[in-house]
């Protein structure tokens, strides 16, 4: 790691304990263990099936894509690298999936650019598919998601300004602000070119493009977003399974789950050590807040869908690099 990264990796690491300690800080220790203590863990059980489900679709997924490349690893070794680069993630965000990359190209003998093309793919389309869920989310749950949009953002936003905007002005502003960006970004471009752009960024415009185009090459495209679409329906059974596990959350419906789904996504998307650890928390902690949900319980489903996940992906991670590490791919047809 040279020293941007590391001082990227503290940074990070820094701003998920900062979030960690406002989310415990007055945080009721002594009830959320005893909540925890009261749980029914068999339905652990069930969001253990469902998340290797999750994982064994990932991998016929990403099979699909390994095809296109004229790559084709043993499903075996596929799933083990997936769930490698899960666990790689928990102490290095993103690196995982350089690790999975990594395993397969040299484990099939195939150009490491190529496997990276695919997993690139794969990204843009996950960040897709989370920005048609907020878009449901919003659409489907408008009254509770206006009450965190309010709350989380618009009101802050305000304070820390110390100015008096009213809800659409706010909204004006921000879509101004927004305008005159891009509309500076699009100029930048116009006038110096894209060749002038630095080296690094042309890179990630160019592996972007070659990745949207490399789903044309799919065979049976449809069964890729129909894999797409599992993977949320898995995610969202994650999290309401947890549900029935306590008994002041035994009866939401739907709705709250997939509030917290699409918005905890978020969380766990920001490039913190733990998988997201304390941006997670925060963000199910404010949503669940919106459904009148306890702040006891609010904080004890934070953890435990999280501390679970983590668990399981630890697990699965290490016996995925053991498999990995002493077995032979040249015996594996």
């Amino acid at each position: 790691m040279n020293l941007k990264s590391i001082v990227l990796y503290l940074l990070y690491a820094t701003v998920g304990g900062l979030l960690i300690y406002l989310f415990l800080q007055n945080a009721p220790l002594t009830e959320i263990k005893n909540e925890i203590a009261k749980a029914n863990l068999k339905w652990y059980g069930v969001v253990i099936m469902v998340s290797i489900a999750v994982y064994v679709v990932r991998t016929l997924r990403w099979q699909m894509m390994l095809r296109s490349i004229n790559c084709r690893p043993h499903f075996v070794e596929t799933f083990a690298a997936i769930s490698t680069s899960y666990f790689v993630s928990i102490g290095v965000p993103r690196f995982g999936e350089i690790t999975r990359c990594i395993a397969i190209a040299r484990r099939r003998k195939v150009p490491f650019v190529a496997v990276l093309g695919t997993v690139i793919t794969e990204r843009i389309i996950d960040v897709l598919a989370l920005f048609i869920v907020l878009i449901f989310t919003f659409m489907v749950q408008n009254a509770e998601m206006r009450i965190f949009y309010l709350n989380n953002i618009i009101t802050p936003i305000k304070q820390s300004l110390g100015v008096k905007f009213d809800t659409g002005n706010l909204k004006i502003l921000i879509i101004l602000l927004a305008v005159i960006v891009v509309g500076w970004l699009l100029m930048f471009l116009l006038q110096r070119g894209f060749k002038r752009l630095p080296q690094r960024i042309q890179n990630i415009f160019i592996e972007a493009k070659n990745g949207l185009t490399s789903i044309n090459k799919l065979k049976h495209a449809w069964l890729f977003y129909l894999y797409t679409l599992l993977i949320w329906v898995g995610y969202f059974f994650m999290t309401w399974f947890w549900f029935f596990a306590f008994d002041e959350t035994r009866n939401l419906g739907w709705g709250v789950c997939l509030s917290i789904i699409s918005i905890g996504t978020i969380g766990r998307s920001v490039p913190i050590q733990g998988g997201g650890m304390g941006a997670y928390h925060y963000l199910v902690e404010k949503v669940t807040a919106v459904y009148n949900i306890s702040a006891t319980m609010g904080k004890t489903l934070a953890i435990v869908i999280h501390g679970g996940q983590i668990i399981f992906t630890l697990c699965i991670g290490i016996l995925g690099w053991l498999y990995l590490v002493f077995s032979n791919p040249q015996k594996i047809k």
